[in-house]
């Protein structure tokens, strides 16, 4: 990012957030993450953000997944990216496709993975809808 921005990390596991934060510090990382231990789905985050990633296990995690999707729908920037990544065993992306429109999400580009029979998944580039 060379100075150009800040990252924020959110996990609800502190044992996970207490690691994250020793890794960066032992690692003198230039740019650390804001680490807050929270639930993502519960905490009051901003309008702020110009990216979010997400791993679809995380999804998984909170049992929560349209949910999770509209939050981060919310936390984006108009025009923001989704940086998304799931399993197939966790959600088909044919079911992502039907929520897009609705969370004002546009598809930029998918990626699937089909190397391994029993693991496949699949990376999307998802833009956040402007203002028109």
């Amino acid at each position: 990012m060379n100075g150009a921005g800040s990252l924020t990390s959110i996990d609800i596991d502190s044992d996970i957030c207490d690691i994250f934060k020793y890794r960066q510090k032992k690692e003198g990382h230039p740019n650390a993450s804001t680490v807050i231990c929270e639930d993502f789905l519960a905490c009051e985050l901003p309008q702020t953000y110009d990216l979010v990633t997400m791993i679809g296990s995380a999804l998984q995690e909170t049992g929560a997944y349209r949910k999770g999707l509209q939050k981060i729908s919310e936390v984006l920037k108009p025009n923001a990216q989704f940086m998304y990544m799931d399993f197939d065993r966790y959600h088909k992306k044919e079911d992502l496709f039907e929520l897009l429109t609705e969370l004002k999400f546009e598809l930029k580009h998918i990626e699937e993975y089909n190397r391994f029979s029993n693991v496949s998944f699949y990376c999307m580039k998802i833009q956040k809808e402007g203002f028109l």
